[in-house]
């Protein structure tokens, strides 16, 4: 699954898109980017910070 923080990357790509078909909005598109830039930069920060990695196996020295 893409997750949230990749739905905000595609939303921009999505807007660089549309910068180059209507440059007469380049104003609000560059606003749009910089927060869909934000959005995407926070939403991976809480994804990192709710699922953070398994910490690595320990080998049983009890034997």
């Amino acid at each position: 699954m893409i997750g949230l923080p990749g739905v905000f990357v595609v939303f921009a790509l999505i807007t660089v898109l549309l910068q180059y078909l209507a440059p007469r909005f380049h104003g609000v598109l560059d606003t749009l980017l910089a927060f869909y830039a934000l959005f995407a930069l926070v939403a991976a920060f809480i994804e990192l910070r709710a699922h953070p990695k398994p910490a690595p196996a320990v080998p049983d020295r009890s034997a």
